[in-house]
């Protein structure tokens, strides 16, 4: 109002909203009017929405983040084990825990029909899916289906395999544990040096698996998770009653140069 408590004054008028949006009030528009109420109540829910996409995106980057830190301090756990003794059992702790934090990462905002019939176990859909199309994953799943086929006739061997083995005409499969079991896909993947590989092509080829906000599909975190790992390639296995990875060669050395770089 003018002073005096006078009629309103015939220039525009300036309304700042408590959301900090400015709105041009035509002179003749009543402050009491209707379509200026509507107006407000329209730009605050506005703001209430973009607020809440914003704290959406924060949850989704920090998850994301969240995740990559947990692959770089198995990592770096893997390096400290190395140091202290030298080598790093294939049935380590930690590299069981790699194998759970990189199935972390793939699983994340996996789609749905990504899965396909084996909604029980993602990780394994999504490779034999990979490996329909990309050889490399391919014989990945021959492998782990080796073994697999292997630790179902261990817990079931037949009369004729136990005569064999006690005559010694048969080898020894591979022992795996629990836990190996549990995390065959990665972990296989980690001592066959390809799990470099395959991540790289799932990041290539996201859009077919992930949503838009996944890790594996971000066009910096995608990239960051499979840099972690494309140096396995140079992994070299050794057998000490089991396969160990000496530490100077292979995953030991290429984590402590990239921690010591």
């Amino acid at each position: 109002p003018g002073e005096g408590g006078g009629a309103w004054t015939r220039s525009p008028v300036s309304v700042c909203l408590s959301v900090s949006v400015c709105v041009t009030v035509p002179p003749s528009l009543s402050p009491s009017h209707p379509a200026l109420s509507h107006l407000s109540q329209l730009i605050l829910s506005t703001a209430a929405e973009m607020s809440t996409s914003r704290s959406a995106d924060c949850s989704e980057d920090e998850a994301k983040q969240k995740l990559l830190w947990n692959v770089k301090r198995e990592v770096k756990q893997i390096m400290e084990e190395a140091v202290t003794r030298k080598f790093v059992h294939e049935d380590s702790s930690h590299i069981i825990g790699l194998c759970t934090v990189v199935e972390a990462c793939l699983l994340y905002l996996l789609k749905r029909r990504a899965a396909g019939f084996l909604r029980s176990d993602k990780v394994a859909a999504l490779f034999m899916k990979v490996g329909k199309i990309y050889p490399v994953a391919g014989d990945l799943c021959a492998k782990v289906q080796e073994l697999q086929q292997q630790a179902d006739n261990k817990k079931k061997p037949s009369d004729g395999q136990e005569s064999l083995k006690r005559q010694g005409s048969i080898s020894k499969p591979p022992t795996l544990t629990p836990q190996a079991i549990k995390h065959i896909w990665v972990r296989t993947a980690l001592f066959e040096k390809v799990l470099d590989k395959i991540v790289q092509y799932i990041v290539d080829n996201s859009s077919k698996y992930y949503e838009k906000q996944a890790l594996i599909a971000d066009p910096v975190c995608g990239p960051i998770l499979a840099s972690l790992l494309d140096k396995e390639a140079s992994i070299e296995w050794k057998h000490v009653g089991r396969q160990v990875c000496s530490f100077g060669t292979g995953i030991c050395g290429v984590i402590a140069s990239k921690f010591q770089n």
